[in-house]
This record gives C-alpha cells, structure tokens and sequence, in this order.
C-alpha cells in the first residue's frame, strides 16, 4: 500500500463516517515510499530505520474515530461478498479470518494479480498502485527484513568503484545523481534505451538533467537497450560488463536496474 491507496482510504473514511467503516488492508509491516526507498539504499551513513512510516495511528488519524481500521494481512481470495485473508486477524475485538464487504476498492499495482483473486467475474478492480524493482519496491513485508535489505544495498554502493544505473526514469535519473553527490569518486553510468532522459516527460527536462549530469560527472550512455541476463547481473564485486543491444558495453561492479 502506497500513496493511492491511503489517500483512497481515507478520503473514503471521511466522506462516509457514520454510513460505513473502512478497512485497510496490507500485508506490509509500514507504509512502502517507493520513492524514498533508493535514497537510503545508496548510503549507511543515514537512519535507515526512518524511511518506514507505521500505518497506525497516522492513517486514520484525522478522520472520524473508528472510520477506518488498518488491518494486515495479505488477500488470498475474493468473492462476492468476503475478502478471505491468509492469517488471523482481530476487527473490531474479533478474531476473523474472512471479512465481508459493500464496496471493493483494490489498488494492487497489478490489475491481472487483483482480478486471479477474484471467484466472482461481476466484481470490478481498480489497480491504481504502483511497483518497481528494487530497491524500490522491497523483498520483504518486514520493516526489519527492509532495513537490512536496505543497509546491504548500501554496503554494495559504497564498496563498488564503477556502477551502472540502467533506467533513466526519475528514480534513476534520482539514484545516479545520488550516489555521484554523496560519493565523487566513484564513476557512475546511467543507462537510458531513449536519447531523451525522462522521456515521459516534457522535453525541457531532459536537457535540465543532462547538464546538472555533466556538473556532477555521470556519464550517459542512452540510445540502446540493455541485454538483461536471465539469472541478473553479479553482486559479489566482481568486474563484469553491462551488453547493450548496439554491440556496445560498460564496465561495472555494480550495477542496478529500473
């Protein structure tokens, strides 16, 4: 559950206190900022343990008391009345593994994902979430798994001396500036299939990102996709090279892919 979703939530406690509760239902520990994520991935020189925020009591806590309940767990199936749960979880003082429902309003970052978990065709989902590789999106659930996960990832930054960021999308265009910022040293390679960084956006920007790339000495290498390896590239730090699909390559030690 990311920003859609709470925002979903609690729009929806507010404007129907009284008529029904809202339930929001997650199976991660604390709310995922899949934004924020690589900024404390690139560096351990942070409190790493900040970059997970509770879901309690902020989520409902400017709405109607008992408008909205958080309740964790993760969806195993949904039919046209219960959402079914893959653990025990207390509601309102009960102990339930089924709850029913009105009104489904799914932000799954994957709307094929949210309807397999549907037994009954009429219901309708909305996928508004959002995923991304990590360490963006996190392996785990867990806030102590995501630190962890989080202070390896930056114990790998800080050891590698070339690194390639394939991806020039705003996280990153946001990671390569990051680490070039906090680390000079290093060489950093951002990797982009477009000749237009952010390409997504308004034109004026590539040229933005392009020049503040030059100030800090990222080097770019855009115009050609990457040959992804099925088993990922190599994390022991070790040299290897990046094959683009123009005959080309990059040397790293590093590399992370968006």
């Amino acid at each position: 559950m990311s920003f859609s979703g709470v925002n979903t939530a609690q729009q929806l406690a507010t404007k129907f206190s009284g008529r029904f509760q809202v339930l929001l239902i997650e199976k991660n520990s604390h709310f995922q900022h899949l934004f924020a994520f690589p900024r404390f991935a690139v560096t351990s020189k942070v409190d790493t343990h900040k970059a997970f925020i509770p879901f309690t009591p902020g989520t409902f806590a400017n709405c109607p008391a008992g408008s909205g309940v958080v309740v964790r767990a993760g969806v195993k199936k949904i039919d046209k009345e219960e959402i079914w749960l893959d653990r025990k979880v207390e509601v309102n003082g009960q102990g339930v593994e089924r709850v029913p429902y009105a009104y489904l309003v799914s932000t799954n970052e994957d709307r094929r994902v949210s309807n397999e978990l549907l037994t009954d065709s009429d219901t309708q989902v909305i996928a508004t979430g959002t995923k991304l590789t990590p360490p963006s999106t996190l392996p785990s659930s867990d806030k102590a798994d995501g630190v962890t996960y989080l202070r390896e990832h930056a114990d790998k930054v800080e050891k590698s001396s070339n690194i390639a960021i394939i991806g020039g999308g705003a996280v990153g265009v946001q990671m390569a500036t990051d680490i070039k910022e906090i680390y000079p040293e290093k060489n950093v390679t951002l990797i982009h299939s477009r000749e237009q960084i952010m390409n997504k956006f308004h034109p004026q920007l590539d040229g933005i990102i392009k020049q503040r790339c030059e100030e800090l000495g990222v080097k770019l290498k855009l115009g050609s996709r990457v040959k992804l390896p099925a088993k990922g590239y190599p994390t022991d730090g070790s040299t290897f090279n990046v094959e683009l699909m123009d005959g080309t390559s990059v040397s790293t030690d590093f590399a992370v892919c968006f």
